[in-house]
Formats: structure tokens, C-alpha cells, sequence
């Protein structure tokens, strides 16, 4: 059997897949992210589940399992999770009792206060990495490829199924950001 002399292990055509670096990346973010709020209890599942209760309080599980794409078999077990920590309630919807409403209690809004905080911290990292604008344009390709997929999978682009698009601020009109060294001066496009 002969012995591969080399340090690194050659990864063949994986290093020009898309998908592969998106899934790296993501293991890299995950691993960073528990090292933030592991001490929380709090996954980026969990965090998402946060986020938009608090933002949206009383949404139905199912609009809520759709937000953040998590089939309804995951968001039960999750959200029975998260009751029994006291950080949510689920009622029966007064005009359609087939529909939970689910809502942050005081402990949940507490634990969703501390994790905002720490989510700034893991934030950070991103931010240690990449400019202002490579994460918008970052931020910009990965909300384009999530739209796509969704319409690609045949699934109707609802509210709750499209990522969130967010104004793109312009650095081109903040030169301080491109002497500091932090912004790529604006390129001409002929």
C-alpha cells in the first residue's frame, strides 16, 4: 500500500464546489457560535426561534417552522424543548383551534436578550474577515441562492420561505471606510 508523502491532504475537484466551501464555512460558524452561546444553551436553531418569536409574537408554528426552514418534525420536538425550559407557550388560536400560536415568556425574552449579545460576538469573527462590503456582497449572493433553491425545490416564495432582503448601504460613498483599508475603492464597470 503506498503512503501519501504529502502534508495536506488533496481535496481533488472539491476545491472549486460551491457547496462544499458553503458547508466548511457553515461547520466553522457552527463551532464558533457554540463556543459563544453553548454556556446559553442556544444553537443557531434556537436562536432563530428566538429571533423571530420576538419579532413576531404569536405566529403559528407552521409559519414560524417555514420562516426558518425547519420541516415541521424538527420544529415540534424543538419548540417541546423550548417549553419545557419555560421559554415559550404555545395557546390555541381563538379562530382556528387546528392553529398554535406560539410566544416568548419573561424567561424567554431574558435568554433572547443575552444571546442577541453574544450572536454581536460571533458576529465579529465575520467581521474580523471580511470588509463592509464583502459581506454585504456576501450577504447579497447567499440571499440570491436561498430564493433560487427555494423556486428551484418548486416551493412557492411565501413570506415566511424567502430570506430577508435588507437595503444594501453603499460604501462607494464613504471614502473614510476605503482609506482606513477596511473598503475596496469602487470599481468602473465599462
Amino acid at each position: 500500500m503506498p503512503k501519501n508523502s504529502r502534508k495536506h491532504v488533496a481535496l481533488g475537484t472539491l476545491t472549486d464546489r460551491t457547496g462544499f466551501h458553503l458547508r466548511v464555512a457553515q461547520i466553522l460558524l457552527f463551532k464558533n457560535f457554540a463556543a459563544k452561546l453553548g454556556e446559553l444553551g442556544v444553537t443557531p436553531a434556537i436562536f432563530s426561534v428566538l429571533e423571530v418569536l420576538k419579532a413576531n409574537p404569536g405566529i403559528t408554528q407552521i409559519r414560524l417552522a417555514k420562516a426558518i426552514h425547519l420541516d415541521h418534525s424538527s420544529m415540534v420536538p424543538l419548540l417541546d424543548k423550548l417549553g419545557q425550559r419555560g421559554l415559550l407557550i404555545r395557546e390555541t388560536s381563538t379562530s382556528d383551534r387546528r392553529k398554535k400560536l406560539v410566544v416568548l415568556t419573561a424567561a424567554g425574552e431574558e435568554l433572547h436578550a443575552l444571546a442577541f449579545a453574544k450572536v454581536g460576538e460571533h458576529e465579529e469573527v465575520i467581521k474580523s474577515i471580511l470588509t463592509e462590503r464583502e459581506r454585504t456582497e456576501l450577504h447579497r449572493l447567499l440571499v440570491k441562492l436561498s430564493l433560487g433553491l427555494t423556486m428551484a425545490e418548486g416551493q412557492p416564495l411565501s413570506d415566511e420561505a424567502a430570506p430577508p432582503q435588507r437595503p444594501v448601504r453603499s460604501l462607494a460613498t464613504a471614502p473614510e471606510a476605503r482609506r482606513s483599508g477596511r473598503a475596496p475603492s469602487p470599481r468602473r464597470r465599462s
